[in-house]
């Protein structure tokens, strides 16, 4: 991960991409790359909060919507943060 995730970090979808939801999944698109990135719900949904909220606000929303314990979802939120990053799909404020 180029950034750092430490809980105040602030997170942010990259605004020049492109997204549309379908059933519980969504597609993302970078133009510049023209490759798409296929989310599942849990994804999605981790996706749709990355909109300037700090990495806590993130975990706090999911803990609240899906039964993982918090470790194991800070751990795969970190790590799903971390791939998007490498793919220049989010922003740092």
């Amino acid at each position: 991960m180029k950034h750092p995730c430490p809980d105040e970090t602030r997170v942010q979808r990259n605004p020049d991409a492109v997204w549309r939801s379908f059933d519980h999944e969504l597609a993302v698109i970078l133009p510049e790359s023209s490759a798409i990135r296929t989310l599942n719900e849990v994804g999605a949904r981790c996706w749709e909060l990355a909109d300037g909220r700090t990495f806590r606000a993130i975990v706090d929303a999911l803990e609240g919507e899906f039964d993982v314990p918090r470790s194991v979802l800070e751990r795969d939120v970190r790590d799903f943060l971390a791939e998007l990053d490498a793919r220049n799909l989010l922003h740092w404020p």
